[in-house]
């Protein structure tokens, strides 16, 4: 039975990781650009972002969860604004240079992985994706229940499924990176900082909607 829990929490774990969205990209830039080491860390730091969110869904803290839906709008723009900032940074980003640096003074790993931490951290919002999977499986409570063993056993099994889909995603990329010339890694860079500023821009005009439909409602009722 705990073997089966672990299996859905690995399950939601990769399901939640497997879209590409901006920190897909980020590991594969990095990976390209600095090495299998510094993109897989950068995954660590997105999956281990991941688990805490699973651990605030399936513990059920409401405290948290009530502040996220009511600053929804600014934490979206906080999120969106740092997004933007790492697309644009990758999109100025030549490869070249960016590699004869690494050779030089190689970028310590570390920094990736706090660097994809604080940067999925900004985007608390994940944390409904993960209790409409938990809600969807019956996991979800509304006490703050440590002691329940299968809730513990769940989130392992999100973090196991997050760090697997990273690690993968780390060592396919580095398998490619030898074949790839550095005019390729440079549009590569071009189109992953794009593709991450369009992410932001998305977070930020979201963001925007909610405060026109807020406006909108308010000028109802004065009226």
């Amino acid at each position: 039975m705990d073997f089966v829990i672990f299996l859905r929490g690995v399950i939601i774990g990769l399901m939640v990781s497997l879209p590409m969205g901006p920190m897909g990209v980020l590991v594969l830039q990095r990976t390209l650009n600095r090495g299998r080491l510094n993109g897989f860390m950068s995954g660590m730091g997105a999956a281990t972002a991941d688990t805490i969110f699973a651990l605030i869904a399936v513990f059920g803290m409401k405290f948290v969860i009530d502040f996220i839906t009511t600053y929804k709008p600014l934490l979206e723009v906080i999120g969106g604004i740092l997004i933007i900032f790492i697309g644009y940074r990758i999109f100025n980003t030549h490869p070249g240079i960016q590699i004869r640096k690494h050779r030089m003074k190689p970028s310590p790993p570390y920094r990736d992985y706090i660097s994809a931490l604080v940067l999925t951290l900004s985007n608390p919002l994940y944390i409904f994706v993960f209790i409409a999977f938990f809600a969807g499986v019956n996991l979800v409570s509304d006490n703050h229940v440590l002691k329940n063993l299968p809730y513990v056993i769940i989130v392992l099994g999100v973090a196991t499924g997050t760090f697997c889909w990273y690690f993968l995603l780390s060592t396919l990329a580095n398998v490619f990176r030898g074949k790839l010339r550095l005019k390729r890694l440079f549009w590569i860079n071009r189109i992953s900082g794009t593709v991450i500023i369009v992410f932001g821009l998305f977070a930020i005009s979201d963001a925007f909607v909610h405060w026109q439909k807020v406006l909108t409602t308010m000028n109802i009722f004065v009226r």
